[in-house]
């Protein structure tokens, strides 16, 4: 019988570096974004390069050749900046020039959300047969980074479409998932995806528990244990939005 058990803080430093700084900070919904403190240099250049991203490289690899160039100016691992992210005592969030959102902690960790639209089919109408009109197909994502370490630790998915009248709004679920970065160590349970509606509200997701686990003889102890969610939303006049949110479990 395997038992979880929860990890004192003053193991945890110990815990972090055995499993390849995937820990990732307790944060809030996308719609309290907060951007009153001004970033720091180091992540200012990053938000530049990726708003200057003039070869249209992917983010990862924007990110990646950052880090590498600006290696000795990340700050080391330690206690303080360990904890600082477990508390998420500094979140300060932006938005990039593509309509991205980019989020840093006082700690070693930063993400990225984002809402991609694929363009219409041409045998697809932005108006169905039944009165309808209809979004384009919807992705909404979210990337976690680490200024140390593999880089990216893991990323959501949930993708669809929606029809609305002016009166009601339906859902088009297609699917949701989740990916592993290079350490892929986390695991995930109670994972549910699909689609809700409302009447003049709809909204299309995927969630679960994302948690690590480390063995020391007498099982498994849960080192790090959180509740993530990704979702697409759209009203009756076909507004649509992408959020995120986090909580601890």
């Amino acid at each position: 019988m395997t038992t979880k058990m929860k990890l004192g803080i003053g193991t945890f430093f110990f815990a972090m570096l055995l499993v390849c700084l995937v820990f990732i900070p307790a944060v809030s919904a996308q719609e309290n974004i907060k951007t009153s403190d001004n970033p720091s240099e180091l992540e200012q250049g990053l938000i530049n390069e990726l708003n200057s991203n003039t070869n249209n490289l992917s983010t990862e690899s924007v990110i990646t050749n950052y880090i590498q160039i600006n290696k000795n100016k990340i700050p080391k691992i330690d206690d303080n900046r360990i904890r600082a992210t477990l508390g998420s005592s500094n979140e300060r969030s932006y938005k990039l020039n593509n309509g991205d959102t980019i989020t840093f902690t006082s700690g070693d960790l930063f993400s990225i959300t984002g809402v991609t639209a694929e363009p219409l089919e041409k045998a697809v109408s932005t108006v169905s047969t039944n009165g309808y009109s209809r979004t384009p197909t919807l992705k909404a994502w979210h990337d976690f980074y680490s200024w140390n370490g593999k880089i990216r630790i893991y990323s959501l998915y949930t993708r669809g479409y929606f029809e609305y009248n002016g009166k009601k709004v339906k859902n088009h679920y297609i699917d949701s998932w989740y990916k592993r970065g290079f350490c892929s160590v986390w695991q995930v349970s109670q994972w549910e995806e699909g689609g809700t509606d409302q009447g003049t509200t709809a909204q299309i997701y995927g969630r679960g528990e994302f948690y690590v686990t480390i063995n020391i003889g007498v099982g498994e102890v849960v080192v790090q244990d959180t509740y993530n969610r990704i979702w697409l939303t759209c009203d009756k006049k076909g507004k649509w939005a992408g959020y995120y949110s986090e909580s601890k479990s």
